[in-house]
């Protein structure tokens, strides 16, 4: 049994995404050419992280470490989320004619009423975390990730080399690990 889909409300959720979509993709991009937020960082895709990979000589002291961030759609909560977005809504403010409340009430929207699916005939509605599938959510997730990569690992830790793609993380550790690994 398939439900009907309100046209106006699918309507209005591809408009909202397109908007998502656009007004990110372009902070995004100006981030990695204006070099601010980026501090040297490789934040753009798997390919570029190899192609800067093997210009690096590693000293024998060097770690090369990877991490994955497991689960990381159902574990990052939506308020967090829309926190980070409702702090870091100057970036994207001069992008888009929406406030910043109503840009909220819409992920709000799109995150919370929009996020059913359908298992062998039986509506469901997630309940923690965000949901995979969603333009939307992959766009939160790696807002999430980032600002955690900004405020715990790169200020305390010397990195040669940094990789991000979505859940991913790649570094090159450049101090001398007392214990062994």
């Amino acid at each position: 049994m398939k439900a009907d889909k309100d046209p106006l409300s699918e309507h209005l959720r591809k408009e909202i995404l397109q908007q998502f979509l656009l007004l990110f993709q372009r902070h995004h991009i100006c981030q990695q050419e204006s070099g601010s937020a980026c501090r040297g960082h490789i934040r753009k895709n798997s390919w570029t992280m190899l192609l800067n990979i093997r210009l690096i000589r590693l000293e024998k002291e060097y770690k090369l470490v990877s991490y994955d961030v497991e689960n990381c759609f159902g574990t990052i909560p939506v308020e967090l989320a829309i926190k980070i977005i409702r702090e870091e809504f100057d970036k994207v403010e001069s992008y888009t004619n929406i406030p910043c409340d109503r840009f909220i009430k819409l992920i709000e929207f799109c995150m919370c009423e929009c996020n059913y699916f359908v298992f062998e005939n039986q509506f469901y509605q997630q309940e923690i975390g965000l949901f995979m599938g969603s333009a939307l959510s992959s766009i939160l997730v790696e807002r999430v990730i980032e600002k955690a990569v900004d405020e715990t690992m790169i200020n305390w830790i010397s990195i040669c080399l940094f990789g991000k793609f979505t859940s991913m993380i790649t570094s090159l550790l450049c101090l001398k690990i007392e214990s062994s690994w």
